[in-house]
């Protein structure tokens, strides 16, 4: 049975209100074995005030082999 998984983070800046960083994270596993997967998982970070030079949203697309036992 092919699963799907959805994580979601709120990491407000008590000190600072207006400091939020958001992260989320799907993935999706396939069986192709009775102890293994493969997985694809896809997350995006958040970031309301990034340093200078850096960009506000990074994603990153990732895949694998997943070993359940």
């Amino acid at each position: 049975a092919t699963s799907v998984e959805q994580t979601l983070e709120f990491l407000p800046n008590p000190k600072d209100a207006r400091d939020l960083r958001v992260n989320s994270t799907s993935a999706l596993v396939a069986p192709i074995a009775t102890h293994f997967g493969l997985r694809a998982g896809y997350a995006v970070r958040y970031d309301h005030e990034p340093r200078p030079g850096f960009r506000s949203t990074d994603a990153v697309f990732t895949t694998g082999l997943q070993i359940n036992f």
